[in-house]
């Protein structure tokens, strides 16, 4: 067991299209594990101050807020201005890199 290990893998996985496609399986159920246990902390919380909802009114309400944001409006001149810029970035330093853009 050794870090060497871990760069050999991501250094395997640049090169086996197969190899991409595990990762990106293993990934995507991480994901929607995650976010399923973020959406039953999410219902826990609003129960807790009087809200009760389900995970389907839950994911049509989040459907209805993104549907409104990316609604493909032109940024203005100081929205664009406060775009810092997007990279790769480990951000929890646990090997994972994700892609994001950051906002002033």
């Amino acid at each position: 067991m050794s870090k060497d290990n871990v760069k050999k893998m991501f250094a395997k996985m640049e090169k086996d299209a197969d190899f991409q496609k595990k990762y990106a399986g293993l990934m995507e159920a991480h994901h929607q594990e995650t976010e399923k246990a973020l959406a039953d902390k999410l219902i826990q919380l609003g129960k807790t101050a009087g809200f009760e909802f389900s995970n389907e009114d839950l994911h049509a309400a989040r459907a209805e807020v993104m549907d409104n944001t990316n609604s493909n409006k032109e940024l203005s001149d100081d929205e664009l201005a406060n775009v810092t810029g997007g990279g790769l970035t480990n951000v929890a330093g646990d090997g994972y890199t994700e892609f994001s853009y950051t906002f002033n």
